[in-house]
């Protein structure tokens, strides 16, 4: 029943993804791999519009790939546990087989789902039709996908559109990938990764270090303590942005924001420890029992 239901709730996200008018479907059903999916037709109109799959992960995210009826491709994330406001703009970076990573923008379409165009000649969908798997930082969150069966999956969708489509030449096939570079070693990629995890831990190493510094003697706010304590550490802050562009080849503008976002929390849990800090520091030096008084010498009581 529960997958049932799944089942259904991606349908009716395909069934939306190309054209804002109500749509129904898959009329004609569509399996690859673990894909599922069909085509969907104008339910005011009864057209065809746009043919479409999806796959379900362990982490809750279901995946969509659409074509419609003009040869247009779409990429699709949506999770129940996502809250986005519809409209807002999400930078995404993608790497394909540790790749990349290709800069696409999505657009939230609901609280809980995204959208990414991805056109027909573009860097986007030569990787994706080429991966075994594919990676998305978006938001400081980081998504892991193992795209079986996408070199089948898309030529799928082509034929899908060209057999339900009503416009003759409308579904030509997307443009063979380019030769794809070979993959990275598993000592290389070792290596970076080791190499960037370094320099994150540097950054928070000397965070940590800054906040033992200040906190405790220091009466400003927390939120001042917290933005002097990520202004001391901006040297640390800009050799780990150097090495992400080094190591991923992402324009510097993409990390920074990265590393912004990722700021923005620890700045966050600075805060908290701070206050937690100093509510438990006030609570032990309430706690203490106080000194006795000095005993009265004899002047003191009269003899």
């Amino acid at each position: 029943m529960l997958k049932a239901m799944r089942i259904s709730l991606a349908a009716a996200i395909v069934a939306c993804l190309a054209t804002p008018a109500a749509a129904k479907g898959p009329i004609r059903k569509l399996k690859v791999g673990n894909w599922t999916g069909g085509s969907f037709t104008n339910d005011t109109t009864g057209r065809f519009t746009h043919c479409g799959a999806w796959a379900s992960y362990v982490s809750g995210i279901t995946f969509f790939v659409v074509v419609d009826h003009q040869m247009q491709w779409k990429l699709g994330f949506s999770h129940k546990a996502w809250r986005m406001t519809p409209g807002q703009s999400i930078p995404i970076a993608l790497t394909f087989d540790g790749r990349g990573p290709v800069q696409v923008t999505g657009t939230a379409q609901s609280s809980t789902f995204a959208v990414v165009p991805m056109p027909v000649n573009s860097a986007l969908i030569r990787a994706f039709r080429a991966a075994s798997g594919m990676q998305a930082y978006a938001e400081g969150n980081r998504y892991t996908f193992k795209l079986d069966d996408t070199s089948r999956l898309l030529p799928a969708l082509v034929d899908c559109v060209r057999q339900e489509g009503d416009q003759p030449g409308v579904a030509a096939a997307p443009p063979a990938p380019a030769p794809a570079a070979p993959p990275l070693s598993p000592e290389v990629q070792a290596e970076r990764n080791r190499l960037i995890n370094e320099a994150a831990g540097v950054h928070v190493a000397c965070m940590r270090d800054q906040m033992k510094q200040l906190v405790p003697y220091s009466n400003e706010s927390a939120e001042i303590l917290a933005q002097v304590v990520v202004t001391k550490c901006a040297e640390a802050e800009k050799k780990f942005v150097s090495l992400g562009i080094a190591m991923f080849g992402a324009s510097r503008e993409t990390v920074e924001r990265l590393v912004t976002q990722r700021l923005d929390r620890q700045k966050k849990e600075m805060i908290a420890d701070i206050v937690t800090f100093r509510a438990e520091l006030s609570k032990a030096q309430s706690s203490k029992p106080k000194p006795p008084a000095p005993a009265a010498k004899p002047a003191d009581i009269g003899i």
